[in-house]
């Protein structure tokens, strides 16, 4: 009679647990310190709330902790692959390659699951003694913190499988965990080099790919309740469960390769020969771009521009190939003698995708620079400049400053070409468009320019713009005064008691706002910004500052401006109170510019 096929051997399974009981021993050590005895130390507190406290231990500890328990999971689990006695011992054993792979992963997985739920049951526990009822909350814990255990040791385990080597595997863990993030954020960084007005819009499409930063950024506690008294949620459970049934999912993959792996590849750097010449070309990328940003920041940042820039750049990301291919490779084949003519063919084809995207950046092969979205196309147009910041939903509006982001790439080459030491004035474009996409350009304009700054000069000290910039409200009562003042320099730098601080009553800074500041800001003579001439500012604009806080009813109102020499109805107001400020010029200080 045939005998049945076993999925699971207990001796191999209670074997690796008992074997490598530090592992889930460190683990919930850990936890029993992060949770249930902080808790305890916090019950006689006033104002606990249990609920933040529990759930606020995912985005403190599991986020960090998961990850690097799960990777010792899995190199315990599978650490019989690592050594050529181990690993021939353990194919010798009367048990199917699929029993041996699910006893062992199941010692590597489920005491870190018995280890969650044990801390979950003691932190009930001392809950219910001290008179709470964390159940909910607890529930919630558990299910987090197994969801990303669940996630990361299937990674961990596929990780696991593709090496044969017990140094590699971590590092290969860490790599499948940011190296996505890695290379997209580096060659964001070289766009911007390259792209004149680049501006990165944040985005999860590369976290997706590297799970430890996808997670940190996603998964916290919402806070939109406001006070720590009030409950918190636990957001990000959509990524929660994604990458739980991911982490499930790579299991079956992982078992595929350990029914393929031979185990006389213990010991090698890549375990799957179809998968070395993957993890040669990954190395060869990803030591492109940071030996081209690092070899750029020694030898080139600021010396060169353009054309040249590009293809010096190129040669530095080749040779960041180089070192990433040939290093690869020694490691892959455990041999310095890798200088093949294979060798050279696939750095070269590294090299020449470095060399694509570094050219298709600089002669803007997609149209990234010239860019800018239809009139009819954009909801909304965020602008911000020199520390203002705008939000235009007029269409009218919109074209306006549509129209100087126009001028700017006219004069782009102009632009690129300027002094790099010349004064700058930085504006972002942030266009929202119908359909939900997004378009962001950001630019640096020099000193001097009669065009685009001009325009913006226009449109920032429009009277409506200006009121809209300042956060001015249409009229301030007296009684939502919190506090006011005006801090003024009325004598020369050089004297010990240059600057002056005058308290104003809340009726003195209704009246001063009332009937001065918004009538001059109607009509465009304060809060004003200028882009192109210093001294022309440094002449119109005094050395004093009026500060009105509305906090007490409104938390995110406060008001503060600068006089200038146009501002009649605010100078008379001052000089009635005996307030004689001098201009910037004359006391040789720099106030706020608008």
């Amino acid at each position: 009679m045939r005998s049945a096929k076993s999925f699971f051997d207990a001796g191999v399974f209670w074997k690796t647990v008992r074997r490598f009981w530090p592992v889930w021993g460190i683990y919930g050590f850990i936890w029993f310190l992060a949770l249930p005895l902080w808790l305890i130390g916090r019950f006689d507190r006033y104002g606990i709330n249990i609920v933040n406290d529990i759930l606020g231990t995912v985005e403190l500890t599991a986020h960090f902790l998961c990850p690097v328990a799960a990777c010792a999971a899995a190199m315990a689990a599978f650490s019989h692959l690592y050594n050529e006695r181990s690993a021939n011992f353990y194919a010798a054993l009367p048990v199917r390659r699929e029993g041996m792979f699910v006893s062992c992963a199941a010692a590597g997985l489920l005491p870190l699951i018995a280890v969650n739920a044990l801390i979950a049951l003691i932190s009930l526990a001392a809950g219910l003694a001290a008179g709470y009822n964390p159940g909910a909350a607890l529930a919630g814990w558990f299910a987090a913190v197994s969801l990303e255990c669940l996630a990361y040791f299937g990674i961990a385990a596929l990780c696991a499988l593709v090496t044969g080597n017990i140094v590699i595997m971590p590092l290969l863990f860490i790599a499948v965990n940011f190296a996505a993030y890695a290379l997209a954020s580096m060659a964001i960084d070289a766009q911007r080099l390259f792209f004149f007005g680049y501006s990165s819009i944040p985005s999860a499409s590369y976290d997706i790919l590297s799970p430890v930063v996808a997670m940190i950024d996603n998964v916290s506690l919402d806070r939109s309740a406001g006070s720590y008294l009030l409950p918190w949620r636990l957001g990000g459970w959509g990524w929660l469960l994604g990458y739980g049934a991911l982490g499930a999912l790579l299991l079956p993959l992982a078992l595929l390769c350990y029914r393929r792996r031979n185990m006389e590849s213990a010991g090698d750097a890549v375990a799957i020969a179809p998968l070395r010449p993957v993890v040669k070309a990954l190395c060869s990328l990803l030591a492109a771009f940071i030996f081209g940003s690092l070899l750029y920041g020694i030898l080139l940042a600021g010396h060169v521009s353009g054309l040249a820039l590009a293809l010096l750049y190129i040669l530095c990301m080749a040779a960041g190939a180089f070192i990433g291919w040939f290093g690869a490779e020694m490691l892959v084949d455990k041999s310095f003698k890798v200088f093949k003519p294979r060798g050279f063919l696939g750095w070269a084809l590294v090299s020449l995708l470095c060399a694509a995207f570094v050219l298709g950046c600089e002669f803007d092969v997609t149209g990234y620079e010239r860019r800018v979205p239809d009139l009819e196309d954009v909801v909304r147009l965020d602008l911000y400049c020199e520390g203002q910041e705008l939000s235009f939903g007029d269409s009218a509006d919109i074209g306006q400053a549509r129209e100087i982001h126009e001028q700017i790439l006219a004069s782009r080459q102009e632009y690129k070409d300027a002094d790099a030491d010349s004064g700058r004035t930085y504006v972002r474009f942030e266009y929202k468009l119908r359909g939900g996409g997004e378009l962001h350009r950001a630019y640096t304009i020099p000193q001097g320019d009669t065009g685009a700054l001009v325009a913006l000069d226009r449109l920032m000290n429009r009277s409506d713009v200006i009121q809209h910039r300042k956060n001015a409200p249409d009229h301030i009562d007296a009684a939502a005064v919190e506090y006011a003042y005006i801090q003024y320099r009325g004598v020369g730098l050089d004297s010990e008691d240059a600057e002056s601080y005058v308290e104003l009553s809340p009726a003195e800074a209704a009246g001063l706002y009332n009937d001065c500041i918004l009538p001059d800001m109607r009509d465009g003579n304060i809060g004003i910004i200028w882009f192109n001439a210093f001294d022309e500012y440094a002449d119109n604009v005094y050395d004093c500052e009026i500060y009105i806080d509305m906090t007490g009813t409104d938390p995110t109102r406060s008001f503060s401006i600068v006089p200038t020499v146009f501002s009649v109805r605010t100078n008379e107001w001052l000089s009635s109170h005996g307030i004689e400020p001098l201009t910037c010029a004359e006391t040789g200080a720099a106030r706020y510019n608008g």
